[in-house]
């Protein structure tokens, strides 16, 4: 990972620094996508098309400026979307000369979608591990938990169920019996009916607010 004090460690010649990662080709079009020669990026620009750039390296939303950059966020005009886009000042910065650098980061996490949030999930569980307050547990209900599974104190799981691995059960949720949890998020107070398998989902008080099927959400 690229941490802070790499970032504030630039040559003074070097005016500001970004994040940057490479990523799929197909993900280009979803970040600000940095050209580089050797370690200085050359040219910013924010989502673009696929023909536009043949780069596959992008900026992620870690960077350190000077006090420069606030002279040419005024400069910026408003994009197609409406936005005045970062980018579009550190650009300027770059055609002044003013030396921006990239400095590589190795993965990320982001949320964007609930597919993203499966993952941040899956993460969480394995870095940090699980506790479960498993009061409302007994040996006749048969149900199981595999980890890793976290189940917040408040919720009510019924028999017969399997939960996880990789699952997460926020307070004040209601999972009917003989239900299946795997590799999905259900959000406090939502209810699961009797016989239900989630797989890969995220669960809602108003049902399923995504699904991610073969690996795409």
């Amino acid at each position: 990972s690229c941490r802070l004090r790499t970032l504030t460690r630039r040559p003074p010649s070097v005016d500001s620094g970004l994040a940057i990662m490479p990523v799929q080709r197909d993900q280009v079009t979803r970040s600000g996508v940095v050209e580089m020669k050797a370690d200085e990026v050359t040219r910013i620009v924010e989502k673009p098309s696929i023909n536009e750039t043949e780069s596959c390296t992008v900026s992620l939303p870690l960077y350190i400026f000077s006090t420069a950059i606030l002279g040419y966020l005024q400069q910026v005009p408003c994009s197609e979307r409406r936005e005045r886009e970062l980018q579009d000042a550190i650009q300027m910065l770059i055609d002044r000369n003013r030396g921006v650098l990239g400095y590589p980061v190795g993965w990320r996490l982001s949320l964007t979608s609930p597919s993203d949030l499966l993952e941040i999930n899956k993460h969480y569980l394995k870095s940090y591990g699980a506790a479960t307050d498993s009061g409302w547990l007994n040996a006749a209900s048969n149900t199981r938990l595999i980890e890793p599974v976290l189940v917040e104190p408040g919720s009510l799981i019924g028999p017969d169920c399997v939960i996880g691995p990789n699952a997460y059960v926020e307070q004040g949720c209601s999972v009917g019996s003989g239900v299946i949890v795997h590799d999905s998020v259900v959000l406090r107070e939502s209810v699961i009916p009797d016989g239900r398998t989630v797989v890969g989902e995220v669960m809602s008080p108003e049902g399923n607010i995504g699904m991610v099927v073969d690996g795409h959400g």
